[in-house]
């Protein structure tokens, strides 16, 4: 195996296997098998399953529910899945919520003692909201940077955690990625 100075195979150069029958190679190969129609042959377009936009009736949507449930649960024994059909068997959880009282509130293991910064707690209430909606009214529900119409958030010029206002004069209407820009900028300096 002859090489040049950048390491490409020099011009002319025979491979090993030149020439030699490697009938190994056959296994790896799927031929083509003559006389097989494609799936999808003389179908023109996307193809949608064929149920695709149509509503089944609620009889039908029933009589797939039952023979689904024979097959799911072989091992149940033939009254219970009786009682099932009619109504009188319903699952454990039926009607329960999710969390029971013995793991909510204090009790709960990630319980940290009902503590919430007063930034997050400021923005939950309805003076914020009020604010919040008068100052995108004034800037009539655009961002003041780019223009765009949707994803508005209202920023502080002068962050809020400094002089703790919110005056509307110290409020601008600005889109997610603006206001994230407007942020970096205030956090980098």
């Amino acid at each position: 195996m002859e090489r040049n100075i950048k390491g490409q195979f020099v011009k002319g150069f025979i491979p090993w296997d030149k020439g030699k029958k490697r009938p190994e190679i056959k296994k790896w190969l799927t031929p083509f098998k003559k006389g097989n129609i494609p799936w999808n042959k003389g179908k023109k377009g996307v193809q949608k399953p064929s149920m695709l936009g149509k509503k089944l009736t609620l009889e039908a949507r029933k009589k797939i529910k039952l023979s689904r449930l024979d097959k799911k649960f072989p091992k149940l024994s033939k009254a219970r899945i009786k009682l099932f059909k009619e109504g009188k068997l319903v699952s454990w959880n039926k009607g329960k919520r999710y969390l029971s009282p013995k793991t909510k509130g204090k009790n709960h293991w990630n319980w940290k003692g009902g503590i919430m910064p007063e930034a997050q707690a400021r923005l939950k209430t309805p003076e914020w909201d009020i604010i919040r909606k008068l100052v995108l009214k004034r800037d009539n529900y655009t961002c003041q940077k780019c223009g765009a119409k949707k994803k508005l958030d209202v920023h502080h010029k002068k962050p809020w955690r400094i002089n703790k206002e919110d005056n509307p004069d110290n409020l601008i209407s600005l889109c997610r990625k603006c206001h994230m820009r407007e942020e970096r900028l205030l956090s980098s300096s």
